[in-house]
């Protein structure tokens, strides 16, 4: 076992990803009155992650060889704006109905805590104190009103979009705009990104495609993979690699999400 051998602690293990040649195509994604700015993909073969030591915590930042199809990944996060238009539509989501949607294990006790958002004024402010179970929700809305498939990206996917942006920095604001022609905005900082990749301790030392296509087969409960660490952690502590981890009905300060589809 890598992580076990005393002859390979201090040797390192894994490929090394790089910044990738193609530049993001502009894309709209229209759901009724609603308009959603994105950055479409095409489908690529790439390296995860990088060259790290074989010890737990670096393992799960292993590079390893993924496979993408070509989708669309929204220029900013999901906005709070975005959100309150989902509750108009959606009002299970509501906070006043936050009892209620804990009891089906969907939130926790901070769901929308502190929060007041509005249909009226627009934001770019990013949504959070939502859980991954409340995204899909607004995923599965949208998807009906832009008659596209909307999800959650998955790790890969991010990584993408992170690895071929042009000029990637730090967001340490709430408020962020963005840049032309730049790609995707906080995919570092803004808020902490669920992904529909879930969490499997040392699957990319064992193997990150079939790990996942056991943890599926077997129906193991989701702990979603987080990504680009959030406006209160310190830049240098989390890079495009940085694997987070929460509970599917966590909600925090700190959590939101960013929608994908495919065209």
């Amino acid at each position: 076992n890598l992580l076990f051998a005393d002859d390979l602690q201090h040797t390192s293990i894994g490929s090394k990803s790089s910044s990738l040649p193609f530049k993001a195509e502009k894309t709209t994604l229209k759901a009724g009155d609603l308009e959603i700015e994105g950055y479409r993909y095409p489908a690529t073969t790439f390296v995860m992650g990088k060259d790290v030591l074989p010890i737990y915590p670096e393992s799960t930042m292993l590079g390893v060889e993924v496979s993408t199809k070509a989708f669309s990944l929204a220029t900013l996060e999901t906005t709070q704006y975005q959100w309150a238009l989902f509750l108009e539509e959606n009002p299970k989501w509501e906070a006043s109905n936050r009892q209620a949607l804990r009891d089906e294990l969907l939130v926790d006790e901070y769901y929308m805590q502190g929060l007041s958002v509005s249909p009226v004024f627009v934001t770019s402010r990013p949504i959070f104190q939502i859980s991954y179970h409340a995204a899909l929700a607004f995923c599965d809305w949208l998807s009906v009103k832009s008659g596209k498939n909307v999800f959650l990206p998955t790790e890969d996917m991010y990584t993408l979009a992170a690895l071929s942006h042009p000029n990637l920095k730090y967001s340490s604001s709430l408020s962020p705009s963005p840049s032309v022609d730049e790609g995707p905005v906080a995919l570092l900082g803004g808020v902490w990104e669920m992904t529909s990749s879930p969490y499997i301790p040392l699957s990319r030392v064992y193997s990150l495609e079939r790990s996942r296509s056991l943890h599926q087969h077997f129906g193991l409960s989701m702990q979603p993979i987080v990504k680009g660490g959030s406006y209160l952690n310190e830049s240098a502590t989390v890079s495009l690699h940085t694997v987070g981890v929460v509970e599917s009905d966590a909600c925090a300060d700190q959590i939101g999400f960013r929608i994908a589809w495919y065209e």
